[in-house]
């Protein structure tokens, strides 16, 4: 080949690999602004080999893949946690919340009771909006001027001649004073036969 041939040739292969090491090197810095400086590209090749470096050290039997998604299975198991216990607390607060009305258990009343037929159709529930078999279903009304709607759900225990039961409270009594309560056909017969129709000298408290 002759001198200048192999000149050319040697000139070439040089240009070659020049150009091929100029391309790994951009590639290696996608985000380079063409328009750097030659210490801005030398710095961003810095922070690029510390990058490396830094995920080099994770360990190899773990893929950075199940790592992020150890990190996101985390995240959302804690944020889970965290709403479960809040409605915990809700809920705890709210089923132990004391009544503050007249009638407690520190100053239970004593009155009469009497029994009255119960809300059944949805079109025309009682006070509390509910409806229930009054044969079966042991629930009671309590007085209208000491009923507020805080006291919808909440029990009352009863003591009648040696017997004492508990009944849930879904209405309000509009004829019975403040110390008196109207229960179903199925909670009066708890005490006695409703041909009685007024028992007089119960004790009774709201929980």
């Amino acid at each position: 080949m002759a001198p200048n041939v192999k000149t050319v040739v040697f000139a070439g292969a040089l240009y070659s690999a020049f150009s091929f090491a100029t391309l790994l090197d951009e590639r290696a810095l996608p985000c380079i602004d063409p328009g750097w400086s030659t210490d801005d590209h030398a710095t961003s090749a810095a922070a690029a080999a510390q990058f490396n470096t830094e995920i080099s050290v994770l360990p190899s039997s773990i893929p950075i893949s199940t790592a992020v998604s150890m990190v996101v299975t985390t995240s959302i198991a804690s944020t889970a946690s965290v709403t479960a216990d809040t409605t915990s607390a809700v809920i705890s607060s709210t089923s132990s919340s004391e009544y503050s009305g007249s009638c407690d258990n520190s100053s239970p009343c004593t009155g009469q009771m009497t029994y009255y037929d119960t809300a059944t159709s949805s079109s025309n529930p009682s006070s509390c909006g509910t409806t229930n078999d009054g044969k079966t279903d042991l629930v009671l009304a309590l007085p209208v001027g000491i009923m507020t709607d805080s006291d919808c759900g909440r029990t009352v225990s009863i003591e009648y001649n040696g017997v004492t039961q508990t009944g849930t409270v879904v209405d309000k009594c509009m004829g019975c004073d403040d110390s008196s309560i109207d229960l179903s056909c199925a909670l009066f017969q708890v005490f006695a036969s409703l041909s009685e129709g007024r028992l007089h000298g119960a004790k009774w408290y709201v929980h």
